[in-house]
């Protein structure tokens, strides 16, 4: 998954209709990018003039007699019939769940500030590094089963980390700049 194809909805439509909002729009994203993935990856594979041997599905109407227009649209749709299933319940349960499982961290992170801080960033970074690397891994598969393919379902696993630990980073330290500037505030209404 494209980590501001599917961070920036989600935070733009979360801030507007909350948080369930936001989190359906992230994961329809996540399954959009997923079949573009799929319709990209068939049109690589016959550009290398490789899709006969590696697609089931598009061998399977060539020996029948189609056409290999007629082979290559059926691999794409079959690819993109399958990403629902395998994409969206990660894409849409994915981020809660991994947020109960990394809730802990932020309670034994210690009282002093930049523990506090420095955890929150890590959270928000493993939460999104592995959301998007699950929802690779997924849509992989999901490409793999519709259009009979065998694709390395953990290729692009470590940018798809790094790049959602990054995007989860930069959202985790816009909270907490958020949360510093509230407390200052009202620190500050405190004194007055």
């Amino acid at each position: 998954g494209s980590v501001a194809g599917s961070l920036f909805p989600m935070l733009v439509t979360g801030q507007l209709g909350g948080v369930v909002a936001g989190g359906s729009f992230g994961a329809l994203s996540e399954v959009g990018g997923a079949m573009q993935e799929a319709e990209q990856i068939i049109d690589l594979l016959d550009e290398q003039g490789v899709l006969y041997e590696e697609s089931e599905v598009y061998r399977r109407i060539v020996d029948a007699g189609g056409t290999h227009e007629e082979a290559l649209a059926e691999a794409k749709r079959a690819a993109r019939a399958a990403v629902p299933a395998y994409v969206g319940p990660i894409a849409l349960v994915g981020d809660s769940v991994l947020n109960l499982l990394f809730r802990p961290m932020n309670l034994v992170a210690g009282k002093g500030l930049f523990r506090q801080i420095g955890t929150r960033l890590a959270v928000g970074a493993a939460e999104e590094g592995v959301q998007e690397t699950l929802v690779g891994v997924a849509s992989r598969h999901s490409i793999n089963v519709g259009a009979g393919l065998s694709l390395d379902i953990l290729e692009d696993s470590f940018p798809n980390f790094f790049w959602g630990a990054i995007g989860g980073g930069a959202v985790a330290a816009i909270g907490v700049g958020r949360g510093l500037g509230a407390q200052a505030r009202a620190h500050d209404a405190l004194l007055d």
